[in-house]
C-alpha cells in the first residue's frame, strides 16, 4: 500500500528530485546522523536533569538544615516562655500578698488614728476636768525624755 503511494509520488518532479536525493547511501549517513542528533540530545537532557537534581537535593537539604534549625529555636523560645509563665504567675501571687499586706497595713494604720484621736480627746477631756491631771501635764518634761520623743 505504502510502496504504491510512494511510487505515485515520486512521479511529481519536484518531490522525486527531493526523494532520488535521499538514495540508500545518503539515506544511511542522514539516519545516522539524526541517531547522533537524538543520542547528543537525550545526553543533554540527561545531564540538564541531573544537574537540576542534584540542585533540587542541595536545596531540599540547606532547607532541611534550615527547618531543625527553627525548630531548635522554637523548642528554646518555648523554654524561655514557660520559664517566664512561672516567673510571672510568682510575681502575680507576690503581688496579692503585697495588696493584703498593704490592706492590713492601712486597717492598723486607720486604727491607730482613732486610738490616737480617741486618746486626745480623753487627755483632753481629762485636762479641762481633773485638776490633778492638768497639775501633773503642766510639769515640764526633762530635757532626755525630750530628746526622746523628738525622734
Amino acid at each position: 500500500m505504502f510502496t504504491g503511494l510512494f511510487a505515485k509520488l515520486l512521479a511529481f518532479p519536484l518531490i522525486g528530485k527531493v526523494a532520488g536525493f535521499f538514495t540508500t547511501e545518503r539515506r544511511s549517513l542522514i539516519f545516522g546522523y539524526v541517531m547522533i542528533l537524538a543520542v547528543v540530545v537525550i545526553g543533554g537532557f540527561t545531564v540538564t536533569l541531573w544537574a537540576s537534581k542534584n540542585k533540587v537535593t542541595n536545596d531540599l537539604h540547606t532547607a532541611q538544615l534550615k527547618l531543625t534549625a527553627a525548630e531548635q529555636r522554637i523548642d528554646k523560645v518555648e523554654m524561655v516562655n514557660q520559664a517566664q509563665e512561672a516567673t510571672i504567675s510568682d510575681l502575680r501571687e507576690l503581688r496579692l500578698r503585697d495588696a493584703k499586706a498593704v490592706a492590713g497595713l492601712f486597717q492598723d494604720m486607720d486604727r491607730l488614728g482613732e486610738r490616737d484621736a480617741r486618746v486626745r480627746q480623753q487627755l483632753t477631756s481629762l485636762e479641762k476636768n481633773n485638776a490633778a491631771v492638768r497639775s501633773y501635764l503642766d510639769q515640764p518634761v526633762p530635757s532626755d525624755l525630750r530628746e526622746l520623743l523628738k525622734q
